[in-house]
C-alpha cells in the first residue's frame, strides 16, 4: 500500500461504527418497546378486547428486526438514529400519557 492509500473503505473509520452500535443496539432496542407499548394505545381492540395486547406482543420480533436492519442498512447511521428516535418520541407519548393519567386515578 502507498502512503496515500488508506487502510480502510472510504468514510468506514471508527465513528461511523460507533454510531452503528449505538443506533443499531440500545436505541432500537428502546424504540421497539415503546412501539410495542404505544401500539395499545393506537391498535383497536377487537371483539374480545384482547388485540391491542396481544398483536403487539406478537409483532414485537418484527418491530425490532425491521427496525435493527434498517439501522443497519443505512448509509447514514445517525440520520437512521433520528428516524428510529423520532419513532419512538412518536410512540412514547401516549405510554408517558396513559401512565400519568393511571397514576392521578390511582392517586
Amino acid at each position: 500500500m502507498s502512503a496515500n492509500t488508506p487502510d480502510t473503505p472510504a468514510g468506514q473509520g471508527r465513528g461511523p461504527l460507533l454510531a452503528r452500535w449505538i443506533v443499531a443496539g440500545p436505541l432500537v432496542l428502546v424504540a421497539s418497546i415503546l412501539v410495542m407499548a404505544g401500539m395499545t394505545a393506537w391498535f383497536p381492540e377487537g371483539a374480545a378486547g384482547i388485540n391491542h395486547l396481544a398483536f403487539p406482543i406478537l409483532l414485537f420480533p418484527a418491530i425490532w428486526a425491521l427496525l435493527f436492519f434498517y439501522a443497519l442498512l443505512d448509509a447514514r447511521p445517525w440520520r437512521a438514529g433520528a428516524v428510529i428516535l423520532a419513532l419512538a418520541v412518536a410512540n412514547g407519548v401516549p405510554v408517558v400519557s396513559a401512565v400519568q393519567t393511571m397514576m392521578q386515578g390511582a392517586g
